[in-house]
């Protein structure tokens, strides 16, 4: 892993800027190409189509089993490859966002990252098991929104961690030129 577990320090290669450019660069290619995947497999047209993990708020088992039921084989193939795409950005954000913490001086709390990349691969995980199933049940698709609504307070909560410690070391800066009269 790219940062220490018992010290709490960030490994070296998750401090270089360019690193996070990379993945900054990746993350971003992969939400296109997610968006792009999911316009195909018929999520483009509405808000109520959209993909599920993309709902902030969970979503209807009913109304979830309906779409699935009703892909044909090409959204089908290209829900499966939004699904593919999907286990890749996961990890991506949750190294972006730790290396992010880490670049910043807050490396305790770089692990955010890496708990919201665990819980978007969670409900990634349930998301593949409902997709794959003949018939399933309101129990995983409530399963799936339960680890849908998770995920974005997890992301939420890192990228408003992010943001304080960024504040923060602004205001430090802020402060240390003013003091220095420049």
């Amino acid at each position: 892993m790219l940062t220490d577990t018992r010290s709490g320090r960030c490994a070296p290669a998750l401090l270089r800027g360019r690193t996070l450019v990379l993945l900054l660069l990746l993350s971003l290619g992969l939400l296109a190409a997610l968006r792009w995947s999911g316009a195909d497999a018929g999520f483009g047209g509405t808000v109520l189509l959209r993909p599920f993990d993309e709902r902030i708020d969970g979503y209807d088992p009913g109304q979830a089993l309906s779409v699935m039921a009703g892909m044909d084989t090409l959204q089908y193939r290209a829900y499966l490859r939004y699904r593919l795409l999907d286990l890749l950005l996961p990890w991506t954000l949750g190294a972006l966002l730790a290396g992010s913490l880490c670049a910043l001086g807050a490396p305790r709390l770089a692990r955010a990252g890496w708990v919201a990349a665990v819980v978007d691969t969670f409900e990634n995980l349930v998301l593949w098991y409902l997709m794959l199933q003949d018939s399933a049940s309101v129990a995983v698709v409530q399963a799936a929104s339960a680890f849908t609504q998770l995920k974005w307070v997890v992301y939420g909560l890192t990228l408003g961690m992010l943001g304080v410690v960024l504040a923060q070391r602004l205001l430090r800066s802020a402060t240390a030129r003013g003091a220095r009269g420049g």
